[in-house]
């Protein structure tokens, strides 16, 4: 019988980024898209340098919420400082991608707003599908197009997985969601702790290129 493992996103998904919801506005990270074309670093050593961009191919998703979403997945690297030629440079990982666009269907978007969710272990696929369109003014929401993703690792990305069930994964939950004492802080440094040596040891080839770089790039 197949066990059902945790991901990063299982285990902090109802821990924090729920609990957080109502201050994740203040926390995100946005960055105008107002041109194709993007610069990498010049290093021919490496598998991503002037590597060609391809298209994205949106669907309409998530209906139920909002007509109007569209989704697609997008092929990188999984590790972009692996060498040409090795065998690490064929490696890719999908990073799933959300879209809401501009309100104002009449004219051409002045561009795209590309919201990062924060972390750690938040999923800008949620955060559009359940705030997108409340997270702007009207002006912005009518000019600009939304996009968020999962980072790597996170949700409907190429998961995380740490080889552990779901029945486990209650032994490295905190008791508290946020330690108001000495004790409740210093079991949350020791689960936590615990949890990241089983998921260095045990985890899938994503959790050495998580990294913040990483998901930058």
């Amino acid at each position: 019988m197949a066990i059902e493992t945790i991901t990063i996103t299982t285990y902090y998904k109802n821990r924090i980024f729920m609990t957080l919801k109502p201050l994740v506005i203040p926390l995100l990270t946005v960055f105008v898209l107002g041109i194709a074309s993007v610069c990498f670093a010049d290093n021919d050593e490496t598998i991503f340098s002037k590597q060609t961009i391809s298209p994205i191919y949106w669907q309409p998703c998530y209906s139920l919420d909002n007509a109007n979403l569209q989704c697609a997945t997008y092929a990188v690297p999984l590790d972009y400082q692996a060498r040409k030629h090795s065998s690490d440079a064929v490696k890719t990982i999908d990073v799933a991608l959300i879209k809401l666009p501009a309100a104002n269907s009449a004219k051409k978007p002045l561009g795209s707003l590309f919201v990062n969710p924060g972390g750690p272990g938040a999923s800008g696929i949620d955060l559009i599908r359940n705030v997108g369109p409340f997270l702007f003014t009207q002006e912005v929401r009518d000019n600009f197009d939304l996009i968020s993703f999962d980072p790597r690792g996170i949700h409907l990305s190429s998961p995380a997985t740490c080889g552990i069930s779901s029945e486990q994964a209650a032994d490295y939950f905190p008791s508290v969601d946020f330690p108001t004492n000495n004790d409740q802080i210093i079991e949350r440094i020791n689960r936590n702790r615990n949890f990241g040596m089983v998921c260095r040891q045990q985890g899938s080839a994503i959790m050495q290129h998580m990294s913040t770089a990483d998901v930058a790039d």
